[in-house]
């Protein structure tokens, strides 16, 4: 299955669009990890996420970071 997600910055929001599904989010900074398939080792895309989302923390206040190994 392939996710489509993207995400713009809109005067102090950011939009994420996941499936054609807008979500408004403001204020805040998100961490972003890709799962591919069932072959994904959990434990690690756990460590991934926590590091995509502190790196996002890290830049500001509504910031995103997609991981990137």
């Amino acid at each position: 299955m392939d996710t489509r997600i993207s995400a713009v910055r809109k005067g102090d929001d950011i939009v994420l669009n996941i499936e054609g599904n807008k979500v408004a989010i403001a204020g805040c900074s998100v961490g972003i990890v890709e799962f591919l398939g069932a072959n994904s080792e959990f434990d690690e895309k756990v460590k991934q996420t926590d590091s995509a989302c502190y790196e996002a923390k890290n830049s500001g206040t509504r910031h995103i970071h997609v991981f990137s190994p």
